[in-house]
């Protein structure tokens, strides 16, 4: 809700209704880890063996990485063609946030898939703070790039609390409950 609050203040509301128009394309991505979501914790704490459960948590993380890197390619690659059949001429501008916004989406998804260590061994404590600096870096990062650049800003932000989330849940879940992730295999679909 930062990104919207501060698009509608500082770059108006035209440039909101880009934004959300896009975001929408982007929902597609958001029904995959919607799914991932609900089936993610039960799968993953069915696995009794902590050995076997850390090599798995690995590998789906990496098989993840790479179904949302084709995903979000095709999201971008298709959204402005749809957008073109299915809107007007004042909505083609939001194609061009879409390829953000969808990252953005999946690397919200890895938060699930990287915290699970931490839940698994009943230390979430510190998820609070986790979820907490996520949102200072969305308001710092939204407040320091929309007023410039609008619509852009505000997915470039999402990429980054998103991402901040992200490594945040990463480095805490490590320090509780190490998992091998092979991070340059995860980094490269982004």
């Amino acid at each position: 809700l930062i990104d919207r609050t501060v698009i509608s203040r500082e770059a108006g509301l035209s440039e909101l209704g880009l934004y959300g128009f896009a975001s929408k394309f982007a929902g597609v991505v958001l029904l995959v880890v919607t799914a991932l979501q609900l089936s993610w914790q039960p799968f993953a704490y069915s696995i009794k063996d902590d050995g076997e459960a850390k090599r798995s948590y690995a590998i789906v993380t990496s098989w993840f990485a790479a179904i949302m890197g084709w995903l979000v390619a095709g999201i971008s690659l298709l959204a402005d063609p749809v957008i073109r059949g299915l809107s007007v001429p004042a909505y083609y501008e939001s194609a061009k946030v879409v390829p953000l916004l969808s990252v953005a989406v999946g690397i919200y998804g890895v938060y699930f898939l990287v915290g699970i260590g931490a839940s698994r061994v009943k230390r979430t404590g510190w998820h609070a703070l986790v979820a907490g600096g996520a949102v200072l870096v969305s308001l710092a990062a939204n407040l320091a790039l929309v007023p410039q650049y609008g619509m852009y800003g505000a997915a470039v932000a999402a990429v980054l609390a998103n991402g901040a989330l992200a490594g945040f849940m990463l480095l805490r879940s490590q320090r509780v409950f190490h998992v091998d992730y092979e991070l340059l295999r995860i980094a490269r679909p982004v």
